[in-house]
């Protein structure tokens, strides 16, 4: 949780900073393609000076003291979490929304199209970022999650909730 707090609060600082797109997606890129990389700018052992000679010669002009401060901070290994902040900011401020539709079987190109325009429509966005995530322990139906907004219209969502209500009585 605590981890999350502060991958949010750095996510912020980084979209903040409008750092070209391109530089942020290539730093991650170079942090992503080299565990060794990462466990270097994590060790202790290694000092700082050191670290900001790697990052001077690894990393885009312009993601260089980003990358220092998070890396001085000790939560390079928590770079991944920043990026998805960071895109999830990026994606809300041209208009945009994520939404995870958790579902037995993947719908087919209309039925997602279909999807995205209801989210669209009821959340008064510009474009959609659907993640399918197939689940076949749902059993039939969807779950549909959109922001902090949850909408269970599984078979076993519908289980659990008469199992409930039979349990009241």
């Amino acid at each position: 949780m605590i981890t999350s707090l502060i991958a949010d609060d750095y996510g912020k600082v980084l979209f903040e900073e409008n750092i070209e797109r391109n530089a942020v997606d290539r730093s991650i890129e170079i942090l992503n393609s080299s565990s060794e990389l990462v466990c270097a700018l994590d060790n202790p052992a290694v000092s700082d000076s050191e670290k900001h000679n790697v990052i001077d010669r690894l990393f885009p002009k312009e993601m260089r003291s980003f990358i220092k401060y998070v890396c001085d901070n000790k939560h390079i290994c928590i770079m991944n979490d920043i990026y998805d902040v960071y895109n999830d900011l990026a994606l809300e401020s041209a208009g945009g929304i994520k939404a995870q539709f958790i579902c037995v079987t993947e719908p087919d190109e209309n039925e997602a199209e279909r999807i995205k325009n209801m989210i669209k429509k009821k959340y008064n966005r510009k474009n959609v970022m659907l993640e399918v995530i197939k689940k076949p322990e749902l059993i039939g139906g969807f779950i549909l999650k959109v922001g902090d907004h949850e909408y269970d219209r599984s078979l076993k969502g519908s289980l659990n909730n008469l199992v409930k209500k039979l349990e009241w009585r």
